[in-house]
């Protein structure tokens, strides 16, 4: 077991907040929801505790339960959801609802806190890569230069090149099992069949005893076993057509 200690101000700031983006929130209290993220398909989080911000400062103590190392989110009714990992028994948030950017800190926890940072740069870097993308399209929308898409075109290839090679750093420099399972959930979506499979092998190689993992491991050698049956399939009938 574990416990997320939320000491939070401003719950008050937080029903401006959602009136001023055309929301009106009736509920002055807001609840506080502590839930696990199961690992790998569609699975809804699982909810493991709760509780209800009845001043506009206090303090708030959530309980949680895990196995293994895992991921689970603590989500401000109409308001922020912060990522944790039970790395620690003591987990310490203090949260400020009256800022919509950087509304917290973690505390006690080192792979709560490598995940935040992880997220804040991931964000940046793939922000720079939108901007090149809508420049891009810009550009072909309103007759760009060869040279100028050409030289976006560059840009793009490289903050790609520079996205990736953060991950793979992260993913082999991950103290904790369940940073490394997050941050090779953004790589499934980035890398080629053959580099990912490569990735999550290591991990699991570091991690042996982490269950989850080694699931995960399972269920992606399965995919990949069936989709390249398939196109062996799809090759066959196309000789014999």
């Amino acid at each position: 077991g574990f416990t997320v200690t939320v000491t939070y101000k401003n719950a008050n700031k937080l029903a401006e907040q959602n009136s001023d983006a055309g929301t009106v929130m009736t509920n002055m209290t807001p609840h506080l929801f502590l839930e696990e993220i199961p690992y790998g398909g569609d699975m809804r989080p699982i909810l493991l505790d709760s509780a209800t911000m009845k001043n506009k400062d206090g303090k708030i103590e959530l309980n949680g339960t895990g196995l293994e190392a895992g991921i689970y989110q603590l989500v401000v009714e109409n308001g922020p959801l912060i990522l944790l990992i039970n790395d620690v028994q003591h987990i310490n948030v203090e949260l400020d609802l009256a800022k919509k950017d950087n509304s917290y800190s973690v505390s006690g926890s080192e792979s709560s806190q490598h995940l935040k940072d992880f997220i804040t740069k991931y964000d940046e870097r793939a922000g720079v890569i939108n901007a090149v993308f809508a420049e891009i399209d810009s550009l072909k929308q309103f007759g760009g230069t060869d040279s100028l898409l050409i030289a976006a075109t560059n840009r793009k290839n490289q903050a790609i090149a520079g996205l990736n090679d953060y991950l793979r750093e992260f993913v082999d420099k991950a103290d904790n099992p369940a940073e490394s399972i997050f941050a090779l959930g953004i790589c499934s979506r980035s890398f080629q069949a053959e580099e990912f499979s490569q990735m999550l092998t290591g991990v699991v190689k570091r991690f042996p005893e982490h269950k989850a993992l080694k699931q995960l491991k399972t269920t992606y050698d399965l995919q990949q076993a069936q989709l390249a049956d398939m196109r062996r399939e799809r090759q066959e009938n196309s000789w014999i057509g």
